[in-house]
């Protein structure tokens, strides 16, 4: 039992390098994306004489919540815990899941 709980530390630790290592090189390329998509889909400029703010398109709007939430988009680079999808029936071992749906 020893050295199998020795295998999972030192997989974790690998994973905690792998991403620490690879982190702010994944943070640059998502930045970068975000700006090539920005470019393609610029927000729309106010018409002088308009009083109210401009309807932007579904892509801009995406876009700058993208951006204004990146910590939490990208925070399952930094806490292995956060699952990188929001599908809970992934998690849920299958005896909840079949308990939580017969209730």
């Amino acid at each position: 039992m020893p050295s199998q709980c020795r295998v999972g530390e030192t997989q974790d630790q690998d994973l905690e390098t792998l991403l620490t290592s690879n982190g702010e090189q994944l943070r640059t390329r998502y930045d970068t994306i975000l700006s090539k998509v920005e470019a393609g889909n610029p927000p729309r400029p106010r018409r002088p004489g308009t009083r109210g703010r401009v309807k932007q398109s579904p892509a801009c709007n995406l876009i700058r919540r993208l951006r204004e939430r990146r910590n939490e988009v990208l925070h399952f680079l930094t806490d292995l815990r956060v699952p990188s999808d929001n599908k809970p029936s992934r998690t849920r071992p299958a005896h909840a899941q079949a308990q939580a749906e017969s209730l």
